[in-house]
């Protein structure tokens, strides 16, 4: 079951399911939030359906079944005839990727300079896992989401550990990409998809230099023989800060681990699940495919047509 309702400024809420449609839910692990698009109807004709429509800045809730998919706001609308109404909405990590901040991080933990970061702009926090690497940085009129995916960047490169940031209601939740499995049964069985194999992002040799202007000294360097003999020499160049330079070794092996693989990505459309989106990992079972192992979701856009729930998923290893 689908219910739709909107919150007016003055806390007014209205179930409007039954002149609205066409619902899709979409977010991605490159862009901190999801959106929400659906249909409506409003006709100035007809008594019944007249000033259906509504104002940007609505408060909007989804629910199919007993689960909140979405909490969010209107940020846009079009209208492409005399009745139908498009409106586009997004949820409430809007604010961080629009809001800038001026803050100064004196070696504290990345985990603290979050909170610290969240509690000075009115953030509320749901959650932060312990990331344990230290901070001593400047950051000065730029987007507090921007800011932060900055400090997690940092953070993955010391840590050999991936953060998955988002938005639940109107709190922000940080947590490791491996805490964050579907909790269901293996899949077994996917409808339509696409595959592909790619080396455009690979590098097999990786060098670290200061990211000092005056000093381009190589501190650090590891590549994979093995990988360069099979595809050719990749390298890349990564710029580490002077005060990191005795961790230098360690992220290189890091970022190798990480770059120095043939990209498999999958493209798959299957039955919805309102356990599943962008960030989240699964595992699959369709060796036929070559389908096989934990994937991380990057994409996800879920469809709701009446009773139907199909979801969209772009998928990497």
């Amino acid at each position: 079951m689908i219910s739709l309702t909107a919150i007016s400024t003055d806390g007014t809420m209205t179930d409007i399911t039954s002149y609205t449609g066409a619902y899709s839910l979409s977010d991605n692990i490159d862009s901190l939030g999801a959106e929400f698009q659906f249909k409506l109807m409003s006709n100035p004709l007809d008594v019944n359906y007249q000033g259906k429509e509504l104002p940007i800045g609505t408060k909007i809730v989804f629910f199919h079944d007993s689960t909140k998919m979405f909490a969010g706001v209107v940020v846009s609308y079009s209208r492409s005839s005399l009745t139908e109404f498009s409106y586009k909405c997004f949820d409430y990590a809007f604010y961080l990727n629009k809001s800038e901040a001026q803050i100064q991080f004196n070696n504290i933990p990345t985990t603290s300079a979050i909170q610290k970061l969240c509690s000075e702009n009115g953030v509320t926090v749901g959650s932060i896992c312990d990331i344990p690497t230290v901070v001593n940085k400047i950051y000065q009129g730029n987007p507090i989401s921007d800011i932060i995916k900055d400090l997690l960047k940092m953070a993955e490169a010391e840590q050999k550990v991936h953060y998955r940031m988002e938005v639940r209601e109107a709190a922000l939740y940080i947590e490791r990409y491996q805490d964050l499995y579907v909790q269901s049964q293996v899949v077994d069985i996917v409808g339509d998809f696409n595959s592909s194999y790619s080396i455009e992002d690979m590098a097999n040799r990786i060098v670290i230099v200061s990211s000092s202007e005056k000093n381009q000294q190589i501190v650090a360097e590891k590549s994979d023989t093995n990988s360069v003999r099979t595809y050719g020499q990749i390298t890349k160049i990564e710029k580490v800060e002077d005060k990191k330079m005795s961790q230098a070794a360690e992220i290189a092996a890091n970022k190798l681990l990480d770059k120095n693989s043939v990209k498999r990505a999958f493209s798959v459309t299957m039955l919805g699940s309102d356990a599943v989106r962008a960030g989240r990992m699964m595992v699959f079972n369709q060796p036929e495919i070559n389908l096989t192992g934990a994937f991380l979701v990057k994409n996800c856009t879920h469809n709701f047509d009446g009773n139907k729930h199909t979801m969209r998923l772009d998928l990497e290893v």
